[in-house]
């Protein structure tokens, strides 16, 4: 019974020394809300924007190499291109129509389409077209579109390295919704001899908090859920 009373004699003693530093080191009339707002300005949300930020605000890439496609006929080929020092094309895709998957994040916004081939080596005419494509879920009401597409012109040069950027085609299918599509590229109209090497799907994701991020203590005018 002693030395349990004597831990509560220890203890009381504690907390009455640790009150009694905090109503020291606090001054009469100190602005707590100040020091926050100091602390929030000077010293977390620096670190928050520029050391912590884990979605990125700059323009992303989703790359497909020209060796991972996949012929529409099952028939492959694939060649190996060279370039001008060490912008080697590397390991083509040679097989005719093909198709590859995209996978982006839910509510991430497609921008660009950027497309490098070899030319045809036999004909004057068009290496054929590639496209972004959404494809749609019929039963969560979906619809096809396509998005982007990329020309690829003949170049005048018979197996010349090329590279071709997409135009867009239907803005309103720039934001991805994987609830309702799965999305692709599809190549068309390629001449024998072409050469797809890589695919460029350029694509930005918003910071959901950006817009409401406030000092503490400031009611925010643009809400988000």
């Amino acid at each position: 019974m002693k030395r349990e009373r004597r831990w509560k004699v220890m203890a009381l003693l504690t907390t009455g020394m640790a009150i009694g530093i905090v109503m020291v080191g606090t001054p009469a009339g100190a602005h707590v809300g100040g020091t926050v707002n100091h602390l929030w300005k000077k010293h977390i949300r620096p670190k928050a924007d520029q050391r912590y930020q884990k979605i990125p605000t700059t323009t992303q890439h989703y790359t497909i190499a020209g060796s991972a496609v996949v012929p529409d006929d099952g028939t492959r080929g694939d060649t190996f291109v060279s370039g001008t020092g060490d912008e080697d094309p590397g390991w083509c895709y040679t097989g005719g129509n093909f198709y590859a998957e995209i996978h982006l994040p839910q509510g991430a916004r497609i921008t660009g389409l950027t497309v490098d081939y070899r030319d045809d080596s036999a004909t004057t005419n068009s290496n054929g077209d590639v496209y972004i494509t959404r494809m749609a879920f019929r039963g969560r009401g979906g619809a096809y579109d396509d998005i982007f597409r990329a020309d690829l012109v003949d170049t005048g040069t018979p197996g010349d390295p090329a590279t071709a950027n997409g135009t867009l085609l239907n803005a309103g299918a720039q934001r991805v919704g994987n609830f309702k599509h799965v999305y692709n590229v599809i190549g068309q109209g390629q001449q024998a001899g072409t050469a797809i090497c890589g695919i460029d799907v350029k694509y930005t994701v918003n910071a959901p908090f950006a817009a409401a991020r406030v000092s503490p203590g400031v009611t925010s005018s643009n809400s988000r859920p």
